[in-house]
């Protein structure tokens, strides 16, 4: 138990400021979602590729400009050896490959299917993380996580016919889309306890820190599948683009270079900030922000109003995480307080 946060501040502050940092996240990686059909003209792995690139280069730069010197970040060289592989692990868990089939999915089933079936993160990660640290009794997690589920129900099935990503193939393609966002539900789940559990075990590094030298590790990855994938596969990467400039491959360059260093880098920022002052299982409710804030995008995208059924929808699934909050902070101290 952590009754004040490193600069002293009290416990009901420093989840506040958890809490908003979650929610600010899920609001940066929202745009993931409708990101694909911003960019009709280029691939999945294309899109991905892109992505993180600009991830990887502009933390591979600030590494480089302060993590050799800066006092916040001298905590990156004293956790070892140990840092660089989980650091790998994550940036494929939570960033490349998780993305890689994410971008999938949504191409293959559509966006609104595949933005209500990654809403079962904040359930998986809520779930795993009780498993991992046993922080709260279960059946204080039980009426919200079924209130989260009924209204990601309710989304997906008014979404399963319309919208953005609707005429997306039947049959096979989407049956293959949906088990593609079943794989970023376990990448995901995977990420986020275990992120968790590094930044509370080593507390001496910053969040800012960790979301650089994770990007670093993107950045290795991503030199590493492009020859893999170009070998594979040559038409999957449109090198061939590059040499001639146009508002397509501008445009190309100008969204991939939001999503790496904004959503990507900004909200693994955010991410780290409300791991390390959240118990696992209530910061994972958080990341359901990331599901609204996606849907919420997808419907601008598409100039439409959410229905009567979705507004519905919408609604259990915010009560859902407002009711896990308040049960996971007022059972925190007595079941961590509890000899096991």
């Amino acid at each position: 138990m952590t009754p004040i946060g490193r600069d002293g501040s009290s416990k009901a502050s420093v989840e506040a400021t958890g809490v908003m940092l979650g929610l600010g996240a899920g609001l940066l990686w929202g745009f993931a979602f409708v990101a694909p059909q911003m960019m009709p003209s280029f691939g999945p792995i294309e899109i991905a590729f892109g992505r993180y690139f600009f991830y990887g280069v502009f933390s591979a730069g600030l590494l480089l400009a302060l993590g050799l010197r800066h006092q916040g970040w001298k905590g990156l060289w004293t956790t070892g050896g140990k840092a660089w592989p989980l650091a790998l692990a994550f940036a494929f868990s939570g960033n490349v490959g998780m993305y890689l089939l994410l971008v999938l999915g949504i191409r293959l089933a559509g966006a609104p299917i595949v933005t209500p079936l990654i809403g079962i993160v904040p359930v998986t990660v809520a779930i795993a993380g009780n498993i991992v640290e046993r922080e709260f009794p279960w059946r204080r997690l039980a009426f919200p996580v079924t209130l989260i589920l009924l209204g990601l129900l309710a989304i997906n099935l008014t979404g399963v016919g319309s919208g953005v990503g609707a005429h997306a193939r039947a049959g096979e393609d989407r049956f293959f889309g949906i088990l593609c966002a079943l794989g970023t539900v376990g990448l995901w789940t995977f990420y986020g306890v275990a992120n968790a559990r590094f930044l509370r075990n080593n507390p001496s590094v910053s969040g800012p820190a960790w979301s650089t030298m994770v990007g670093v590790a993107t950045l290795v990855l991503v030199a590493l599948a492009v020859p893999v994938v170009a070998l594979l596969d040559p038409g999957a990467v449109g090198f061939q683009q590059l040499p001639h400039p146009s508002p397509r491959l501008a445009w190309f360059l100008a969204a991939s270079a939001f999503l790496g260093v904004v959503v990507s880098w900004g909200g693994t920022l955010l991410w780290n900030g409300a791991s390390a002052r959240l118990p696992t299982s209530l910061a994972g409710q958080l990341v359901v922000s990331e599901v609204l804030a996606g849907l919420f995008y997808v419907f601008v995208a598409e100039a439409r109003f959410p229905s009567a059924f979705e507004f519905a929808g919408i609604f259990a699934v915010v009560a859902g995480v407002l009711v896990g909050v308040r049960r996971t902070n007022t059972t925190s101290e007595m079941v961590r307080a509890t000899p096991s």
